[in-house]
């Protein structure tokens, strides 16, 4: 070892010296105090210098990449292989005194360029040369003898050692095969355009009809509310503080029924629409503030809603307007039509995002 004089500006002898190291070896790691020293990794031993200790421990012949430290004492250590064989290190010692090393296989990871332990027994394995992981170390073996769980996969096209461009649908449209990765992580990538679709959360639903995500307010940028409609009912689901979905209720809402419509409209307000009626919401108490309902003898078969208008369909071919305003709903227009309807839509088209000038209407013909 050498030790830095700032006066003369060099390097002078240090306190430890160790003449016959392993020949491969190629990494030192740094022992915090109160342990101090310093650990050299070679390719068939481990050996620990301190000022008047040396401790070596052997190991099978490898060439180790990367370490992380585990404990803030520098007392463990985790140590892959270019071969992303996953070892813990860990130093016996009395309180500021190393009395012996102990490696301990834990399991195979994707070749490691860097090691960060998080907290919790968890992992990240950032690498170079394949896909990066993140793991958790398991107190006890799987069936296999490993200690590892991978949690999840960071993909990672390089290094691109080649590629080749092809059409492998034949549809004109190129898509890039790559050789990615080295040794062991090497693969074929098929790289191409298009959507990119990642699930977040998976909720068990048989029988959906219909779906809508709402705000609870129009300062809010993120939806918070999920309607889901069934054939003879209606679930409201909202994000929780832990960002979970967990079931609740909206008590404006009509849940006996299958909603056919539900958006968020001017005002802070909630619309729902059902075969039976068309509620309005306040969004801050949840509480419903007007109610609108067909003749008798009709019912509503379809709606469409800008933010500050609604379109429903009634049988026979009867078409409504209404305007939505602050706490009311106001019927403007009643028109019947020669055949029943099929679709319509009232999205704004225009200058305007909350008031639309033309409606599209299909019909049964």
């Amino acid at each position: 070892t050498y030790e830095v004089v700032l006066k003369d500006k060099d390097l002078s002898e240090g306190p430890c010296s160790q003449p016959n190291l392993d020949p491969g070896a190629c990494m030192l790691v740094p022992v915090p105090a109160p342990l101090g020293g310093v650990l050299v990794i070679g390719e068939r031993t481990i050996v620990y210098i301190h000022t008047h200790t040396q401790l070596a421990i052997p190991m099978r012949q490898t060439v180790t990449r990367a370490f992380g430290r585990v404990d803030k004492d520098g007392s463990r250590y985790l140590l892959s292989d270019y071969l992303g064989n996953l070892q813990m290190l860990a130093l016996t010692h009395d309180k500021d005194k190393v009395q012996g090393l102990k490696l301990e296989p834990l399991g195979e990871t994707s070749s490691a360029s860097t090691i960060s332990y998080l907290d919790n027994r968890v992992v990240f394995i950032g690498s170079t040369s394949g896909d990066s992981q993140l793991i958790k170390l398991n107190p006890h073996p799987d069936p296999r003898g490993s200690y590892v769980e991978v949690l999840d996969s960071f993909t990672n096209l390089g290094p691109i050692v080649d590629l080749a461009v092809v059409d492998l649908e034949r549809q004109g449209q190129g898509q890039v095969v790559t050789c990615s990765g080295v040794l062991k992580d090497g693969s074929l990538r098929i790289v191409r355009n298009g959507i990119g679709i990642n699930e977040q959360a998976t909720v068990e639903l048989a029988g959906i009809k219909g779906m809508w995500s709402l705000r609870p307010s129009s300062q809010d940028i993120y939806d918070k509310f999920l309607i889901v409609t069934f054939t003879s009912e209606t679930r409201v689901l909202a994000m929780n503080p832990d960002d979970e979905l967990e079931e609740m209720e909206i008590a404006g809402f009509l849940e006996a029924e299958q909603t056919l419509y539900c958006g968020n409209t001017l005002h802070d307000q909630l619309l729902q629409v059902t075969s039976h009626s068309v509620r309005l919401v306040s969004a801050q108490s949840l509480e419903m503030v007007q109610q609108w309902q067909p003749p008798p003898g009709l019912q509503i078969n379809l709606a469409s809603a800008s933010a500050s208008q609604l379109l429903i369909a009634l049988g026979e071919g009867n078409l409504v307007y209404l305007e939505i305003g602050s706490g009311c709903l106001k019927e403007v227009k009643r028109i019947k039509l020669p055949a029943e309807v099929s679709c319509l839509n009232i999205n704004p088209i225009g200058p305007d995002p909350d008031c639309a000038s033309l409606a599209a209407v299909g019909l049964w013909t």
